[in-house]
């Protein structure tokens, strides 16, 4: 196939019109050159959770539309001991001054500003289970956010399981779901899932990731639902 000198011009034309980024797509879903950049309140937008005494408000909610969190475990080698990180983000429009408000942690019966803490196999070793949660006092000294954690359990209150000989060659093993996390907070867990013994994370494909400028109802952006 012959094709004319008019029509190749065309085509190189084009070519340099389509550039290599989206700047193809400027100022449209936050494209700029070969940048994409999301509006800088959308973070705040991560806290929709409706507060106490929103007509909305369900008990099992707490307080996430003000604090959020998980307990990070790491087990030694021989998996006799555990340091528990309790993870928390707060809501930017609620503490945005550090002075407001003070954090205590709580592990079974410690009470403590440190987030982190380390339990071995001489405790909770008879099948009993920590009570956790971070609870943010203000100024004043009145509790006003809670947050009320799942029980830990630990390994040494269970079987060891003999896994097969076969099991690594066949990739046999659990994957966890992370939906709706950021890709930044799943790469900071990957090691300590791995250590686990997780074998994959599931995560919301790619696509489905990206955030519209479309605001959905009541000023939400991309709400749990969206993705479906």
């Amino acid at each position: 196939m012959r094709i004319s000198k008019s029509s190749l011009v065309f085509i190189v034309l084009l070519g340099l019109c389509l550039a290599d980024d989206c700047s193809t797509f400027d100022y449209l879903n936050g494209c700029s050159g070969n940048q994409t950049e999301y509006p800088s309140d959308w973070d705040e937008k991560n806290f929709q959770t409706p507060p106490r005494g929103d007509a909305e408000w369900r008990v099992g909610f707490q307080d996430y539309h003000a604090i959020q969190g998980y307990v990070r475990y790491t087990y030694t080698q021989d998996k006799s001991s555990v340091t528990l990180n309790f993870t928390t983000k707060l809501n930017p429009r609620i503490f945005n001054d550090s002075s407001s408000y003070t954090i205590y942690y709580v592990f079974g019966t410690t009470n403590q500003t440190d987030p982190i803490f380390t339990v071995d196999n001489t405790q909770y070793n008879d099948g009993s289970v920590m009570e956790v949660g971070a609870y943010a006092y203000d100024s004043s000294g009145n509790l006003a956010y809670q947050l009320q954690l799942d029980p830990l359990d630990f390994i040494w209150n269970h079987p060891t399981v003999n896994t097969p000989g076969n099991y690594k060659k066949g990739q046999k093993g659990a994957i966890i779901e992370m939906f709706g996390w950021p890709y930044a907070d799943i790469e900071a867990e990957c090691e300590a899932l791995g250590k686990m013994g997780y074998l994959g994370v599931k995560v919301y494909p790619p696509n489905e990731a990206i955030r519209t400028f479309n605001n959905t109802e009541n000023g939400e952006l991309n709400p749990w639902w969206y993705v479906y």
